[in-house]
């Protein structure tokens, strides 16, 4: 990735990320960015190939990323870190992702969450929204609607913050 620094903002001019596709072989992606290295996301998912593969994603689009393998890590990382977004399992082990969404919301009310989910339901998606989740898509979604989503919900936020 070549970075370019003007003014004390780093900016990611170019990346080409080269990842594997488990059905498609090896694809390489060219992401020209012009977002801010301002914005960001942790990624909580007991997954790590799926915790992996996100990271790059996002970094090679310019978001700072940090990674949780459980409920319990993210909800220790929440007064540690400065988050922006967490998209968050919603299937885990030990603590389930609407349990981790609440103690989230109890600790850090304005906590912005996107739930991620391999068994995507009208029933588990209205629930977690209810309960306090800003999205709730499913990990099958494609790459481009994810970032649209999470360029949604950071705009969301510095509305809020503007009208407050």
């Amino acid at each position: 990735m070549f970075v370019i620094i003007v003014q004390g903002e780093i900016y990611a001019y170019l990346t080409i990320q080269i990842y594997r596709m488990k059905m498609q072989g090896w694809i390489a992606t060219l992401v020209y960015s012009s977002i801010v290295f301002d914005s960001s996301v942790l990624i909580v998912d007991d997954d790590a190939e799926f915790r992996s593969n996100l990271t790059e994603v996002l970094t090679g689009a310019g978001y700072l990323t940090d990674n949780a393998a459980s409920a319990n890590e993210t909800i220790e990382k929440i007064g540690a870190m400065d988050i922006d977004i967490r998209l968050l399992n919603f299937l885990m082990p030990k603590m389930c992702g609407i349990e981790a969404l609440l103690a989230m919301k109890r600790l850090q009310p304005k906590t912005k969450v996107i739930m991620i989910t391999a068994f995507a339901s009208v029933e588990n998606a209205i629930g977690a929204i209810k309960k306090g989740a800003s999205d709730y898509v499913s990990k099958l979604v494609k790459i481009n609607a994810l970032m649209t989503t999470i360029r949604r919900i950071l705009k969301e936020a510095k509305f809020e913050e503007v009208v407050q």
